[in-house]
């Protein structure tokens, strides 16, 4: 159903089916070139990795980063590592592997020369692609970061299609800002809502993920999950007058015990 809503906005508003969606077909580019990965995990997924023209580079400039060189675009480490990242999330999260397979069209790599740092980010104006570093060594624990990254960004395009449809803040309201802990600063309520729903989810992920973890998966994960409560409990649990009762609901509901509420 989300899909559908955002398919109905992108050929109202761009004349682009999910079919042939594309990164650069949405900016009214071309893309360089783009390399289709396909895979029968969970009943089938399949999305690009694009590789952009230079004229849109600026996408990953503004956000403080680059995107990778397709020379040193390694396809076969990428299939490994992404493989083992989507196992993790249709064996933990059924659902959310499903929000990644009906959402995800496009994937651009960023160039991070730092394999434990962990770099991504979306766009709402590109409903269906994500940008996202790929760890360089394929190991247990840099593979659960690549799913708790693809989960992370695929949650920021799944809500900010359903706010299309159901909207957190009251137009014309002024903005109201709350601590966000792991920004460490005050940001926009309606960012701090994005960042719970994403780390819910990824909370629920990592939860359902412990029974299959080894040794060392089970120390990542034990760490992660306690790092995500202790930044929970530090947002300030009250209504904001510029949010909608369902942005006020969805704010009260991720704040509080998880009952697989992104699900």
């Amino acid at each position: 159903m989300i899909a559908a809503w955002s398919e109905n906005r992108l050929q109202t508003e761009v004349g682009v089916s999910l079919d042939d969606y594309s990164t650069a077909g949405v900016l009214s580019a071309e893309p360089v070139d783009s390399v289709t990965f396909t895979s029968e995990i969970g009943g089938g997924i399949r999305f690009e990795i694009e590789f952009l023209p230079e004229s849109l580079h600026y996408l990953a400039e503004h956000q403080g980063t680059i995107l990778a060189e397709q020379a040193d675009f390694d396809l076969s480490h990428f299939s490994s590592i992404i493989s083992e990242s989507l196992n993790i999330i249709h064996a933990a999260a059924p659902t959310v592997f499903e929000s990644v397979r009906r959402l995800l069209r496009v994937v651009h790599i960023l160039g991070i020369e730092d394999d434990d740092y962990d770099v991504s980010f979306t766009l709402p104006e590109l409903p269906h692609s994500i940008f996202i570093s790929i760890p360089k060594q394929l190991n247990p624990v840099n593979t659960l970061r690549l799913a708790e990254t693809i989960v992370h960004e695929v949650m920021h395009l799944q809500l900010s299609i359903m706010e299309t449809r159901a909207s957190l803040v009251r137009q014309g309201a002024p903005v109201e800002m709350t601590f966000a802990p792991w920004r460490g600063e005050e940001r926009p309520i309606s960012g701090v809502i994005h960042g719970l729903y994403v780390f819910r989810t990824i909370e629920e992920l990592y939860k359902n993920y412990v029974k299959f973890s080894d040794k060392n998966e089970f120390a990542y994960l034990k760490d992660r999950l306690n790092e995500i409560a202790v930044q929970r409990v530090r947002i300030s649990n009250r209504k904001y007058d510029s949010l909608t009762e369902y942005g006020n609901f969805l704010f009260a509901t991720l704040l509080g015990e998880s009952k697989g509420w992104a699900l």
